[in-house]
């Protein structure tokens, strides 16, 4: 449901899986959950499988006015799953009266598989990035290796997964960029078939697009079409800030453009103040000149637990004697 509201333009921002998650069996309440995530909207429910049935409950409240905007209780088939998260989605966003253009629509309302079996698979590739973002998991071979076999599985089982494809992609891509098992160059030519069959399947998949950008920056030195699917892999998931913001980051900070990196430094602080590497942050302030910019970015980071290196704290030093 998250991943079908990061579609929708018109809303502030969409909190991000992992951020939520946080609130797990809290015992917080609903306006003070709100409060720390600086947002308007909460969604609640359950969720039970049961043999081939699934029941899922949602509510929509605004946790301000105690307010129940919306309840719908869903009793159907398993196989109806991908298309209840569709209508919850687009049930919230007619509640609070956002503005949802045709394309975002038929987005939301795309069954990507109709072969349960390669879902849930792409369910599990999914949330290994879930967990690792919540610092669960370490960027090993283990981890690259049940992602890959995750997705190949779905595209077994469905030729036709375009999610599949493009999720294939990115972990061979960055299990080469990471784990320094494989040349990069190498890692590209393995990963672009998978990339090209995604975009052949979906021109909307925004893994594939995002992907295709770090191929053509990095493995194809095409600046001009790197930021090119960058934009577009943002526009087709407006609210999705995530680990890929540190790459628009260093996209424009590479590309002498310190004020687009300023903008996407501070969305993503909005929503998940943990994404910006402090480097990228301090480079982005010192290439446009502003000091006091990157000594206060640098004071706050530094309070921040899981935020800083003795490495990074250097490299900022050095990036700040520079402006003198």
């Amino acid at each position: 449901i998250i991943s079908h509201l990061y579609k929708i333009k018109s809303f502030d921002k969409v909190v991000s899986l992992s951020s939520v998650l946080t609130y797990k069996g809290t015992d917080k309440r609903l306006p003070q959950i709100a409060d720390e995530l600086k947002v308007n909207y909460i969604l609640e429910g359950t969720y039970k499988k049961v043999g081939d049935e699934v029941r899922v409950t949602a509510k929509l409240i605004e946790p301000k006015n105690d307010k129940h905007l919306w309840q719908e209780d869903y009793d159907q088939p398993y196989r109806e799953i991908i298309a209840i998260q569709s209508d919850i989605a687009l049930k919230i966003a007619a509640n609070i009266k956002a503005f949802l253009t045709g394309s975002e629509k038929e987005n939301i309302q795309k069954i990507p598989t109709s072969n349960l079996e390669a879902y849930d698979l792409m369910q599990q590739a999914n949330s290994l990035i879930t967990t690792f973002s919540r610092g669960g998991l370490n960027l090993d071979y283990d981890f690259f290796r049940k992602g890959i076999g995750y997705a190949m599985q779905a595209i077994k089982l469905d030729p036709g997964y375009a999610d599949a494809y493009a999720s294939t992609g990115a972990y061979l891509l960055f299990s080469g960029a990471y784990m320094g098992n494989t040349e990069f160059s190498d890692a590209v030519m393995t990963a672009l078939p998978y990339i090209n069959k995604a975009l052949e399947l979906d021109q909307n998949n925004s893994l594939a697009h995002y992907t295709m950008g770090i191929i053509s920056e990095w493995g194809q030195w095409d600046y001009v079409r790197a930021e090119k699917e960058y934009m577009t892999a943002i526009d087709l998931e407006p609210n999705k800030v995530d680990n890929a913001y540190n790459q628009y980051i260093d996209f424009y900070n590479k590309m002498n453009q310190p004020e687009k990196a300023i903008y996407y430094i501070r969305k993503a602080a909005e929503t998940h103040p943990g994404i910006p590497l402090l480097t990228q942050v301090i480079k982005s302030f010192v290439l446009s000149g502003n000091r006091q910019g990157a000594l206060d970015s640098l004071s706050v980071y530094s309070r921040s637990r899981n935020m800083l290196s003795w490495k990074w704290v250097g490299e900022c030093f050095i990036w700040l004697e520079e402006i003198d």
